[in-house]
């Protein structure tokens, strides 16, 4: 951050990052991490069940 290393009171080692969400439902905490090389072994391909079924609830673009 401001070309300096991340320190922990900014989310060090790790900050997630969501673009369609305001800060309020921003990503919190997380129990896991999964690499996969294709969304195509997720649900029908696109990478979770909201975007295979183009249901995107009452979200507000940035």
């Amino acid at each position: 951050m401001n070309d300096e290393p991340l320190n922990y009171g900014h989310g060090a080692p790790l900050r997630l990052r969501n673009e369609l969400h305001h800060g309020f439902k921003q990503v919190k905490w997380i129990n896991g991490i999964e690499f996969l090389a294709s969304y195509s072994e997720v649900g029908s391909g696109y990478g979770g069940y909201c975007e295979d079924h183009k249901y995107f609830g009452r979200h507000q673009t940035i």
